[in-house]
């Protein structure tokens, strides 16, 4: 398999000075860019790796990267709250004796490990 000669071979030879491709594409709104295909700021497409890539291969033709990495940024946040109060949930879920004798256990410098009490060791 070869490449098809004319304007997509043009368009990634390294030396060819235009690049009209990513030219145009640094040079549309994140709502242009979905249009055409490219994943909005905030999709699940979008992580450190993805982010890196993408400003690699565009940044040098002016795409502002910046809408893209906050969307991530809040979405990763997000996320790690999201976790940290279903675990704090699951945690109250599962010891029904928490709430009557947290204090206590706390008081007493114990604390609860999956289903059982210990001594907390610090």
């Amino acid at each position: 398999m070869s490449w098809q000669p004319g304007w997509a071979r043009k368009n990634y030879r390294l030396n060819w000075p235009e690049r009209s491709l990513e030219k145009t594409i640094a040079s549309l709104s994140p709502v242009q860019r979905a249009v055409i295909g490219f994943p909005p700021p905030g999709h699940a497409y979008w992580n450190e790796y993805t982010l890196a890539t993408v400003a690699i291969r565009y940044k040098p033709f002016g795409l502002d990267m910046k809408p893209y990495e906050d969307a991530y940024n809040a979405r990763k946040k997000n996320k790690a709250d999201m976790k940290r109060a279903a675990r704090q949930e699951e945690n109250e879920r599962r010891h029904w004796a928490f709430p009557i004798l947290g204090g206590l256990a706390v008081a007493l410098g114990w604390k609860i490990s999956r289903s059982r009490w210990h001594r907390a060791v610090n």
